[in-house]
Order: structure tokens, then sequence, then C-alpha cells
């Protein structure tokens, strides 16, 4: 969630969590860490007539003070649970015929504690929270139905198409006879001439618009073995497909400080944060043949850990004369994405074309666009795509 604040667009936010900066470089409207609320002591937010320590900022100054200990020891914890038992079956799951309702799990625990080390002179406090989540994500697409695989377009044949007269227009097949001139042909891209006239269209056992099984591209049908069948009784060409996978989510928050107090005038404190994160998504939408990924994120597995820490004081020389400052240093790691381009196209992608996988490497995505034309779009990281255009079909061969 972001706002935008005075006009200006998010990134002029900011966002400062006991003193330091707590937002990424690259896009300031996003929080690096996210303390848990049991850990928040305080939340002010300003949007004009800003402090000195609340700078670099155009729209509104978010300050984020966390709890401290005290002389008495105190504590906190929670647990939330919730699971697809509490919620209906969603309308794509409806007109799948889904009768189960798919994995959806999701644990927030955690808890806090605080107290003296040494009383009125050494505090502590300390908090934990774990979110554990197991969510279902469904995709709906595409597949070659049984027909498309074994080369037989005849269900597209439409209406006849016909000359200034009226009259059927003939054309040949590549079984030889003549066959009137209709909506939704296929012919043969090795017939004919080369400016496309004279080609014939498909025919094989007197079946027009089927391609003759000898004339189908090895390569191409080992991929199409790879490609789950259609599972949705009814659904036609397209939109025929339905799979389900559950993406998990484990991340832990981490939160300690110490709080010293020198002396009457001098008081010191030491903040230590970390975040931990492990997501695995929900596999490919069509198995081995690849597709969209059914998650939120990337495909595969994502580690993401911050650390932050800082060290604060207040040194008090005069009842108006006050010196406050604070020091903090962060890290931040996740496995890098590899950014996948992919042209579009009436049937579901094959191979990976996620803009978030976790893996670097080289990847692919092949495209039906006609069932003369197979498209490749290759990407390697760091490097622009490259695309081929190549026949589906196989070249005839020569007789006589």
């Amino acid at each position: 969630m972001s706002t935008n604040i005075n006009g200006q667009q998010r990134g002029a936010n900011n966002t400062r969590l006991d003193g330091s900066a707590d937002i990424l470089v690259t896009m300031p409207h996003h929080e690096v860490y996210v303390p848990p609320v049991e850990s928040i002591a305080e939340v002010s937010i300003s949007t004009n007539n800003f402090d000195a320590e609340q700078g670099m900022t155009g729209g509104a100054a978010v300050t984020v003070v966390t709890k401290s200990g005290t002389n008495d020891f105190h504590g906190s914890l929670f647990a939330m649970h919730d699971n697809s038992a509490t919620r209906a079956f969603l309308w794509d799951e409806n007109r799948s015929g889904v009768n189960k309702k798919p994995k959806n799990i999701l644990n927030i625990d955690g808890g806090s504690i605080g107290g003296p080390i040494k009383k009125n002179k050494l505090l502590f406090f300390a908090d934990w929270e774990g979110t554990f989540e197991r969510s279902n994500r469904f995709v709906r697409a595409s597949v070659p139905t049984a027909n498309l695989r074994e080369g037989n377009f005849s269900q597209f044949l439409g209406n006849p198409i016909l000359d200034g007269s009226g009259h059927a227009i003939l054309v040949r097949t590549t079984e030889g006879s003549s066959v009137p001139l209709q909506e939704g042909m296929i012919f043969d891209p090795f017939s004919g001439n080369l400016d496309g006239t004279g080609r014939s269209v498909f025919s094989s056992g007197g079946q027009l618009n089927v391609i003759p099984a000898a004339r189908l591209n090895g390569p191409t049908m080992t991929l199409l073995d790879l490609v789950p069948t259609p599972n949705i009784p009814g659904a036609g060409e397209t939109t025929n497909y339905f799979n389900s996978g559950t993406q998990r989510l484990n991340r832990n928050n981490i939160d300690a400080k110490i709080n010293w107090n020198r002396n009457d005038k001098h008081q010191l404190w030491f903040k230590y944060s970390t975040m931990r994160a492990t997501f695995n998504s929900g596999g490919f939408s069509l198995g081995k043949a690849g597709g969209d990924c059914l998650c939120d994120g990337g495909l595969g597995q994502t580690a993401t850990r911050v650390q932050i820490a800082a060290v604060g004081q207040t040194y008090t020389l005069s009842p108006n004369f006050v010196i406050d400052g604070s020091s903090a240093g962060r890290d931040s790691a996740r496995l890098p994405n590899l950014l996948i381009w992919a042209p579009t196209s009436d049937w579901t992608c094959w191979g990976s074309r996620e803009p978030t996988a976790p893996t670097g490497g080289k990847v692919a995505c092949l495209l039906f666009t006609s069932p003369a034309t197979q498209i490749w779009a290759i990407q390697k990281a760091g490097t622009p795509p490259t695309v081929t255009t190549s026949p589906t079909l196989s070249t005839p061969t020569p007789t006589g």
C-alpha cells in the first residue's frame, strides 16, 4: 500500500525507524523492514513544517519508534490461524467443477518480552513474529485439443467464399482434388508460388483441413507430448485447462533492543532487527511444458534477508540544550531475478515467461500463433530478446 501526500508522488514519502531511514533506495515507497506490531511504541506522520530530523521528504515524514524495556517485566503472546474452511468457492473454481476447496492456511504467531537487566540502568526488549502461509493459486489456460494435436483443423472450416458473381472458387487439395474455397482453410506453405498464389489446402483421407501425419513436425510433436490435455468438459478450443498449486511463504521477524542509562544526563540505546523469508512457488501451470506460474511472485524458491543495526544516544547538556543522534546500517540480500520477454498469443505460453524468475540462465517461450508458424522467444540475463520464426510443418519429401 502506498499513499500520495501533498500532491507528491509516492516516492516522496520517507519512513524512519528509530531515527534511521527505512526505505528502499531504488523504490522509496517501499519499506525495507516492516517491524512487527508488537514492537511498535509510537507512529507519527508529519505532512508539513518538518523538524530538522525529518528531512529527505516532500510528501509525508513517517516516524516509527519501537518499544524499550522498563523496570518491570512485561510480555505478550499471540497466534492467528485461518484456513480454507472459512471461505467460499471462487467463481472460476465453480465453473471448473472443483468440489474440494484448495489448500489455504495462514498462521501469524509471535510474542514479546521486556524488562530490566539492571533496574534503572540497563533495560531490554525483544520480540519475534512469524508468518507461515500456504496459499493456493490457480490458472485457467488454453491447451491444444486432441484434434489439434493430430493436425485436424476441420472444426475451423467456415462459410464458402464466393467470387463477385456469387460462384464458388475452386482450390486444389494436397491430395489432388478440387474443392470450393471456405473460410478457415489451412494451406500447405510448401505448395504453390512464392507470392502465395496457387497453394493447396491440406487434406488427408478425403477430409479437408487435416494435416497428414507424415507432415507433422517431429520436434513439435515431442513438445506437444509435454503439454497436458484439456480437463474442463465442454470448454472448447480455448480456456479449456485448469490447474492449481500451493505457494509457500515462511517469514520470521526478530527485534532486540538494549537501553543503557549511563547517568542522569546521558542515555544510549542499541537495536538489531532482522527479517528472513523464503518463498516457494506452486510450480508451472502446464507441468513439464512450463506455462504461467501458480504463484503471485517468481518461479522456484526465493530467499530474502534484511538486517538492520542501529545505535543512538541522547545527551542533556542543560534544560534547553540537548544533543540527540543515531546511526544505522542495513544489509539486504535476495536471489537475482531474470527478466524474460515473450510475445502474446491466443494460446497459453509454453516454457517460462515469469518476470521475476529467481534463477538465471536461458529460458524459452514457445507459442502457437497459427497452424503453420511457431515463434520462439529466447532471452538470457542481461541480453535483449531474440525472436526466430520457423515452420511447424516438416518439409515434404521430394518424389520422382
